[in-house]
């Protein structure tokens, strides 16, 4: 305990923006050798070990969590997002081994990855969360955004081949269909693309992203009248990943047919979106970025569609901007999952979970910027296909 207090100590001061982060992960490195025995006994299930545990992660969160007030209030990003990550593991510890069940780790996850969008293992984490709430499909999706992110989280690949075998198996056990199924054929997708020529042959890879995509089409044309907003923008932003991994790992046809599927999701999606109140203001922007991205690729057709519909729904969002809340999972999903965004600041993350109206006011703010960046001069004519799109996935 010593240790870490002393690593905790450094965690404030004039150090810098380095050395602070450095101190928080030097901190969070020593907490977890205090960790370590009250975990082994914690999972052999008996009552005393379980009690342990929960003796050690409330010290640990005492510890942490004022560090944390001092490093938002500082704007210190890094710092933040290391510490973020050091409580959302003590609260997953809690959550998996001793409650069976919680949303604080799920929170502290999210808004480290808010932070730094570019660093995979909050993603991962979150994918962990849900394996452990026997969620494969919605694990798959996070487990891809894991292994595509700008810094990969290392066991990412592997997580997300068992968790989309697990939802394939399960698809045999239902007869009326659910969106979570089209989830389920878009992991076996991604599973598709994620290795590409190196692991089977390109044929194979098409062959099996064109079967999946089509299922995962269909399957979501069916449920999506009767799908909630958050599981309709999940599935957008894992079609527009999986179509950006596509580029990098498999040949042009399979290219072509990867942004083809995500054409069709989004546009899928949009129109369940729009068909009620309820969805409308959180499901919709997912899809609209999603198209706007399609459309600065070269295998999307023109923008004008898109870039009409992004104007008009931009419009009509602040005349009723409190009717829905939207959540910090939902700005996540809406905004820079596409490209890799910079560090926010850290009130920004804050922000909006404390003030419903802010958060929905900047969601449209951002919704007319990329309505303004689609305003091309010469309709008709393609964005050029830019590098930068295909940013910060593995192996780029």
């Amino acid at each position: 305990i010593s240790v870490r207090d002393a690593r905790l100590s450094g965690c404030s001061g004039s150090n810098g923006e380095k050395g602070l982060e450095d101190a928080a992960r030097q901190a969070w490195r020593a907490q977890r050798i205090l960790l370590q025995p009250a975990l082994h006994v914690a999972r052999q299930a008996n009552s005393e070990g379980k009690a342990a545990l929960r003796g050690v992660v409330d010290e640990g969160v005492k510890a942490f969590a004022p560090i944390l007030g001092d490093a938002l209030q500082g704007n210190r990003v890094g710092q933040a997002h290391e510490l973020l990550m050091a409580l959302g593991d003590l609260e997953r510890y809690r959550e998996t081994l001793v409650d069976n069940g919680g949303h604080s780790a799920r929170v502290c996850y999210l808004r480290a990855l808010r932070l730094k969008p570019a660093k995979g293992r909050a993603a991962g984490n979150v994918g962990a969360l849900c394996d452990a709430s026997d969620k494969p499909e919605e694990a798959a999706h996070w487990y891809l955004r894991a292994g595509c992110a700008r810094e990969p989280y290392g066991d990412a690949p592997k997580a997300l081949r068992r968790a989309a075998a697990e939802a394939q198996r399960r698809l045999t056990f239902i007869k009326e269909p659910r969106i979570q199924d089209a989830e389920a054929y878009l992991a076996a997708a991604a599973c598709a693309v994620c290795h590409g020529p190196r692991e089977r042959a390109a044929a194979d890879a098409l062959m099996e992203l064109e079967r999946a995509g089509g299922q995962a089409r269909a399957v979501l044309r069916r449920t999506v009248s009767k799908a909630q907003a958050d599981d309709l923008a999940r599935v957008v932003a894992t079609a527009c990943v999986l179509a950006r991994r596509a580029a990098v790992t498999c040949d042009a046809p399979t290219v072509a047919a990867a942004h083809l599927v995500c054409d069709q999701i989004c546009e899928a999606a949009l129109d369940g979106a729009l068909a009620n109140d309820s969805t409308k203001r959180r499901a919709a922007p997912a899809a609209l970025v999603g198209l706007r991205w399609l459309a600065a690729t070269t295998y999307r057709a023109p923008k004008g569609k898109a870039a009409a519909r992004l104007a008009e729904f931009a419009r009509a969002c602040p005349s009723n901007a409190s009717s829905a809340a939207c959540s910090l999972d939902d700005d996540l999903r809406t905004a820079g999952i596409f490209d890799d965004a910079p560090c926010l600041r850290t009130t920004d993350v804050t922000a909006v979970e404390k003030n419903v109206d802010r958060c929905h006011a900047e969601r449209c703010r951002r919704l007319v910027a990329l309505a303004a960046e689609m305003d091309v001069k010469a309709p008709g004519a393609p964005a050029p296909f830019k590098t930068s799109d295909m940013a910060g996935v593995l192996d780029a």
